[in-house]
């Protein structure tokens, strides 16, 4: 995450803000989602679904998150979205075990 957070700091230019190829960001936030689901494929499935309407939606605080400067705001609101992620499905996971 640390390594992230520099990656994409450097991509950072004073016209833009969240380069479109910075996208270790995604990566992250993807591999949050992911931790402690079962590594089955409807699971990877449901979590890249979850992780994206996550992340086009935004849900507070993440969006703010993106205001922050730099590398963190580039990666700290996909970081928040990945752990609701994994929260809303491992609630279901436990729910239907």
């Amino acid at each position: 995450i640390v390594l992230g957070i520099w990656a994409c700091n450097t991509l950072v230019t004073e016209s833009d803000k969240d380069p479109k190829k910075a996208v270790w960001d995604e990566f992250v936030g993807m591999w949050i989602t992911c931790l402690f689901l079962p590594k089955e494929t409807l699971w990877l499935i449901s979590a890249f679904i979850c992780f994206r309407v996550l992340d086009i939606t935004k849900p507070y605080p993440a969006r703010k998150l993106e205001g922050l400067h730099g590398g963190m705001g580039i990666m700290a609101d996909d970081i928040l979205v990945g752990i609701y992620g994994a929260i809303i499905l491992n609630i279901i996971r436990i729910a239907l075990s």
